[in-house]
């Protein structure tokens, strides 16, 4: 999908409520677009799903699969605090499992994305919950340029943990959004935050601080 069909999908098909429920696939109490509005400025907080024909009601979800219909996946949903403090985004795969979840926080008049978690799950295709996945990849980021990533097997519970220095944040910013302008949050290109496409700063510590 280009940027400018994205572009066009958030002005047509976006639905609001408080969570995307990714098990059955429908927006739990969708609210309108006027409601939403209001939450982003007072509260509480509210989600957004982005995607094509997505479904609103619990009924919808049962009717479409008792008639044996797909029932669509968002390209990405937000969970939204007033005000942007706190951000989450969710990406999804094509049966609806969460593949990763990116989290955002405020950073002068800028969001920083500050982790990132990603779920592997088992090769046979249908839906997962984030408790079946077999491995867990996880990054923290840091303003000092470092991070840690955690590699974690689920069967075993074993966890590897790199830490890193020198690390390129050049984008884990993005804008604080006006209302209705999620493109941004919606980006799951940052391949290099990937825990084993960014390999750990080999070189020595400097032994000669300045004074």
């Amino acid at each position: 999908m280009t940027t400018a069909q994205r572009e066009e999908r958030l002005v047509t098909d976006m639905v609001y409520g408080q969570r995307w429920n990714s098990t059955m696939r429908f927006m739990i109490d969708a609210t309108t677009e006027a409601d939403a509005r209001k939450r982003y400025v007072d509260g509480p907080w509210f989600s957004v799903a982005v995607g094509q024909d997505l479904l609103t009601t619990p009924a919808q979800s049962r009717a479409a699969e008792a008639a044996g219909q797909h029932r669509p996946v968002p390209d990405f949903s937000l969970e939204i605090m007033p005000g942007a403090t706190t951000i989450k985004s969710f990406f999804y795969d094509d049966e609806g499992s969460v593949k990763a979840i990116y989290a955002w926080r405020p950073e002068g008049n800028r969001l920083f994305l500050d982790s990132v978690i990603i779920y592997t799950y088992p090769d046979e295709p249908h839906y997962y919950g984030q408790n079946e996945s077999v491995f867990i990849d996880s990054v923290e980021f840091h303003l000092d340029a470092t991070s840690r990533s955690e590699h974690t097997a689920a069967s075993t519970r074993l966890v590897t943990a790199i830490d890193r220095r020198n690390v390129d944040l050049t984008k884990n910013f993005e804008p604080i959004p006006a209302f209705g302008q999620w493109a941004g949050l919606g980006r799951a290109d940052r391949r290099h935050h990937t825990p084993d496409t960014n390999p750990p700063d080999t070189n020595p510590p400097d032994t000669n601080p300045p004074a």
